[in-house]
């Protein structure tokens, strides 16, 4: 996540680059901040996303969606998720899902994805929204199972997952992202360069590979979009975070 540090140094600095997360998206929602948000950074690509999941162990009862769904309607709060904090992406994906279809549940935070899902395979809570980069390798190896995907459209890592949108929760969409942005008043020319360059990289296969073995995907998102996103984002989580009650310190 990108501490209100970093922004204030690119600021300063007309020529500072900054390697931005979905975290940046969800301070806003949390944290009194001193700048804007929407206009403290220029955006100029996203590069890569990995799509988050909702897992459950390998031997769960739930086969999928609809049955965990059943579940939590029929005993509200008790059934309980981990996730790699409170605040943290796929927290706001939990509500997400919560208010999508009309559930409660009982949100256990880890200190990281890889302890909560550690957590669902020692059998400690039923499931777990976690970024498919940190649980692929699991998932690979049969020790948990991905029931739902939070994406427009099927990963082609996981292409027998289904996304939310199909199981009928289109509002149910989260993706752990990773981009590139300068500072606000950095030049046109020169978001056009770097965002040229970072496209070019994304094209040569080995770099577009290695982004796969991480359990993440290739974007290359151009300035315009990258920036939207980012706006409907700090939206989406300041409606979340204020329905869910959570305190903005």
């Amino acid at each position: 996540m990108v501490a209100a540090s970093q922004v204030s140094r690119a600021q300063d600095d007309g020529s500072t680059l900054i390697m931005i997360s979905g975290g940046y998206t969800i301070i806003p929602a949390l944290q009194n901040l001193d700048f804007d948000p929407k206009t403290a950074l220029t955006p100029i690509n996203l590069i890569a996303s990995a799509p988050n999941l909702l897992l459950v162990a390998s031997d769960a009862k739930y086969r999928g969606l609809k049955s965990l769904v059943d579940d939590a309607r029929a005993n509200p709060a008790a059934l309980a998720y981990g996730s790699s904090g409170v605040g943290a992406t796929v927290h706001f994906m939990a509500m997400q899902l919560e208010r999508e279809a009309g559930i409660k549940l009982n949100h256990i935070p880890y200190k990281s994805s890889a302890e909560s899902v550690q957590a669902v395979i020692g059998g400690h809570i039923p499931m777990s929204f976690s970024a498919l980069n940190s649980a692929f390798p699991l998932i690979q190896a049969g020790q948990v199972r991905a029931i739902a995907i939070a994406t427009s459209k099927r990963s082609p890592l996981l292409p027998d997952v289904p996304t939310f949108a199909e199981l009928g929760y289109a509002g149910v969409k989260s993706d752990t992202w990773t981009g590139i942005a300068g500072p606000a008043a950095m030049k046109s020319d020169a978001v056009a360069r770097i965002n040229e360059a970072v496209l070019k990289s994304l094209s040569i296969a080995e770099i577009r590979e290695r982004i796969n073995a991480l359990g993440a995907e290739p974007v290359g998102q151009g300035p315009s979009e990258f920036k939207a996103l980012i706006a409907s984002e700090i939206d989406q989580f300041e409606q979340l975070a204020r329905g869910a009650g959570l305190p903005r310190n």
